[in-house]
């Protein structure tokens, strides 16, 4: 699992990420037994194109990315937001791959202000 852990570091935390977050998540992510990490991989690398289905939804969307995510990047998020009908694209600046664990507050008020300008009267 330590190559995996490794691997995960050129792209999953951004340059601000609390170090906090690293230490947990490198713990998750080491203590993963290694044939559930290969199923996972596995699983992602084969699943199916959801991006028709997206266009499929009538609703709100929230797209959240962070600016230092090689990953989800500009052109990533470029392609999901334009299957989607009405998306809302945030950025937040210096994080990586986990915009709701590396910047929780800025997180949490994006998803907080999307939630409030979609609820019911």
């Amino acid at each position: 699992m330590g190559v995996l852990v490794e691997y995960m570091h050129t792209g999953v935390y951004g340059p601000a990420c609390p170090p906090a977050v690293r230490v947990r998540v490198d713990a998750m992510m080491a203590a993963a037994p290694p044939a559930g990490a290969a199923a996972a991989l596995r699983g992602r690398a084969e699943r199916p194109d959801y991006r028709p289905l997206l266009a499929e939804l009538d609703v709100p969307a929230l797209v959240v990315g962070g600016s230092a995510d090689p990953w989800s990047n500009d052109a990533v998020i470029a392609e999901i937001v334009a299957f989607l009908k009405h998306p809302e694209v945030v950025t937040i600046d210096d994080v990586g791959h986990l915009p709701n664990l590396e910047a929780e507050r800025e997180f949490n008020d994006a998803l907080g202000a999307f939630l409030l300008s979609h609820a019911p009267a």
